[in-house]
Parts: C-alpha cells; sequence; structure tokens
C-alpha cells in the first residue's frame, strides 16, 4: 500500500537524512477525542457470569477461606452464598463509575503498548499542507507500507481511520480477548467526521517495555520504502530546504526516489506536482 506522510521542513530533511522514522506516543496527538468511546456498562448476567469464575473462587479460598480453616468445597460455598451478591452490588452501584474509568484508561493503554505513524492516502490534501507541512514550506514522503519493515507483514497492523458523527460505543467489560480487541481497535480507529479531510491511516508498532507514555519512538527504516519526495509550493520561502533536497536528490542513494514539487494550479483550488528538472 502507498501512503503518504506530511513533515516539515526540519523534521522531513532528518528524516530522509537520517532513515528514521518518528513513531507518535497516542497521548501526543492533537485531537482530545482520541480513544474517548462511549463506554456501555456491562450487562448485569455478564458480571455475575464473571464474579462466578473459577479465579475468583480459588482467589477467596486462598486470601479468606483458608483463614476461616475452610476447605476449599466449604470456601466455594461460602463465597457463592455470601460474597458473591455483595461483589454484585458492590459493582452493580459502580458500573458508571467504572465505565468512565475504562474510557480513561484506553488512551493510557495504548500510550503504553503502542506507538503510531500516521499517514495518509491522499497527498495533494491543501489542509493537510497547511496544518502538517509547515504551511505549504515542508515536505510529503510517499511510503510503500510493504517495503516499511523488511521481513514483516504490516498489514494486520495498518488501519483506515473511520470518521463518525459520534463516539463508537464498547462495553466496560468484555466477554473474551477477541471482542476486547474489537472494541479497542475500533476505538483506535474512530474519529470525528470533521477530521475527514485527513483521509488518515495509521500503522501501530509495539513500544519497547520502560518507554515513558508520551515519549515517541525512533525506528530505523530502509531507504528503499520511500517512493516520491514532494516539496511544497512555498518552499521558496526556505530556500535551504530546496537546496538540500537537491543535493539528496543528486546522491545514488536516492536515485530510485522521484523528487516532485508543488506549484499552485492556475484556474482550481488545487496542487499540481511536477518533476525536478
Amino acid at each position: 500500500m502507498r501512503v503518504f506522510r506530511y513533515f516539515d521542513t526540519k523534521g522531513g530533511i532528518a528524516t530522509l537524512a537520517t532513515r528514521k522514522m518518528r513513531w507518535a506516543s497516542p497521548r501526543s496527538f492533537n485531537d482530545p477525542f482520541e480513544f474517548t468511546p462511549e463506554v456501555k456498562p456491562a450487562e448485569d448476567d455478564l458480571i455475575e457470569q464473571k464474579l462466578r469464575g473459577d479465579r475468583w473462587v480459588h482467589e477467596f479460598h486462598e486470601k479468606i477461606g483458608k483463614t476461616k480453616g475452610l476447605n476449599e468445597e466449604e470456601s466455594k460455598l461460602a463465597y457463592l452464598t455470601e460474597e458473591l451478591p455483595r461483589r454484585l452490588e458492590q459493582v452493580r452501584s459502580s458500573k458508571e463509575q467504572r465505565a468512565e474509568e475504562t474510557r480513561l484508561q484506553l488512551l493510557d493503554t495504548a500510550a503504553k503498548h503502542f506507538r503510531i505513524l500516521c499517514c495518509s492516502h491522499t497527498c495533494d490534501s491543501i489542509l493537510m499542507w497547511s496544518h502538517y507541512a509547515e504551511k505549504h514550506r515542508g515536505l510529503v514522503l510517499e511510503i510503500e507500507t510493504d517495503e516499511l519493515e523488511p521481513g514483516v507483514n504490516l498489514v494486520p497492523y495498518v488501519f483506515d481511520v473511520r470518521y463518525r458523527s459520534s463516539p463508537p460505543v464498547i462495553s466496560s467489560l468484555t466477554s473474551s480477548m477477541e471482542e476486547f480487541e474489537s472494541d479497542f481497535n475500533r476505538a483506535f480507529s474512530t474519529k470525528a467526521l470533521n477530521w475527514s479531510y485527513e483521509e488518515e491511516v495509521r500503522i501501530s508498532c509495539a513500544a519497547p517495555d520502560g518507554i515513558t507514555l508520551d515519549a515517541p519512538l525512533d525506528r530505523n527504516f530502509p531507504l528503499s520504502c520511500i517512493k516520491r519526495v514532494i516539496v511544497g509550493c512555498y518552499a521558496h520561502f526556505a530556500p535551504r530546504v530546496i537546496e538540500e533536497i537537491e543535493e539528496m536528490a543528486n546522491q545514488s542513494d536516492y536515485s530510485h526516489i522521484k523528487f516532485q514539487r508543488a506549484i499552485i494550479h492556475s484556474r482550481e483550488f488545487k496542487l499540481r506536482f511536477i518533476d525536478r528538472p
């Protein structure tokens, strides 16, 4: 898949020169509604099913039953007849609070375990150039995702962002790991309609152990995955950028890349791309 990554002048040139791509923490995104789905409180029968699980019975026996001199069967009976009703009432009374906690914890969970490369399906969005490419002074890289991580199939880690008028609804208590992953991915890849002009595609990778929640991750990439470099139509306001791009274009390592420049269309509100002489 071909995707496009918008850069300011400094970031774009540094990325090409160092061959390191910066993957962002979800906590650094500029949308305050990232990972803020509507969380539906769990149904009572699902709560009870969870609390009847062997894990909770065993835990009750180890922590309470044994101190009372109960064997495993006696502990199980005491748990089901005395402890379970108390816990059910406690959970039911705090369902709304637990749902809000689930919503707030999603973002930190994502930041702890993932780093994201945010790209786009389009390279000619006037708004994207304005917002993410230093007001048309920066540049755009065309990336072949099949070559971004040699030997790794990235397809399961690539998500097209869906744009909706309201947040997705997920459950605060899922019945299986598959259901949790589905809910998580929907929260991860859903944004408000206001952002639809971005035509965003997200690529995720695992965050290394111990990384702080806000820290980005710089990852090496093979230069072969870069297929095109487009310089903004206002790059002439930063002539050093053009000089550095020209120097790269004349090096053999970059000979496979098509270098282009954006120009303003003379009759329409859109950009055109022309090849360098």
